[in-house]
């Protein structure tokens, strides 16, 4: 099971410390490489504001990827009012697009 959380590290309202926002189940073979893709829209960092307006805020977010091992590799995404973004990624290759 291949599980994609998110975290907003500065909100308007406190949020949860990871959300999950997609999950697959993956059968490997011994020493099999696959390619798993996720697709995060700007709906997928939107949240209820305290006035109830569901909206995406400016801001950084990380993003994990949780294999059910030891092995967690997180990403820092920063979500402007555009679409740019920074993203810094460390330990396996990971790829990640945003839309």
């Amino acid at each position: 099971m291949i599980q994609l959380y998110v975290r907003d590290l500065v909100g308007s309202v406190t949020r949860p410390v990871k959300e999950l926002k997609g999950f697959q189940k993956v059968y490997f073979e011994a020493g099999e490489e696959k390619t798993i893709t996720f697709q995060l829209n700007k709906d997928h960092l939107a949240f209820y504001t305290a006035s109830m307006e569901f909206k995406t805020e400016p801001g950084d977010f990380e993003v994990y990827v949780d294999t059910n091992s030891p092995n967690i590799y997180q990403l820092h995404l920063r979500y402007l009012n555009y679409v740019q973004l920074k993203i810094h990624g460390w330990g396996s290759t990971l790829a990640f697009w945003f839309q």
